[in-house]
């Protein structure tokens, strides 16, 4: 079975629900918000910053889907950082 460092479970944390890195902000919950946003296409979210608390990653993932949303939706790689939101629409083509 794969190991996620970033997803962690403890029986004492939202009845043992896979969560983001200790928050108490379960992976299902994050799925459920991505899949409600209806996109078509693949797309990819990434979060770049440290030290959030969980209401602060969901408000976060909320903003990113609402801001690029049709960016999203045809398929697009989002990268949040501290400094601001970066896109790059898919499919990602490397150069020769």
């Amino acid at each position: 079975m794969a190991s996620f460092e970033r997803i962690t479970t403890d029986p004492a944390r939202m009845n043992g629900e896979p969560c983001i890195r200790n928050l108490r902000l379960t992976v299902r919950r994050v799925l459920e918000a991505l899949a409600l946003s209806g996109a078509a296409g693949p797309s990819v979210i990434r979060i770049r910053i440290e030290a959030l608390k969980a209401s602060e990653l969901a408000e976060l993932l909320m903003r990113v889907v609402e801001q690029c949303k049709d960016d999203l939706s045809s398929g697009a790689m989002v990268a949040a950082t501290e400094s601001g939101v970066r896109l790059r629409h898919l499919p990602l083509i490397r150069l020769r």
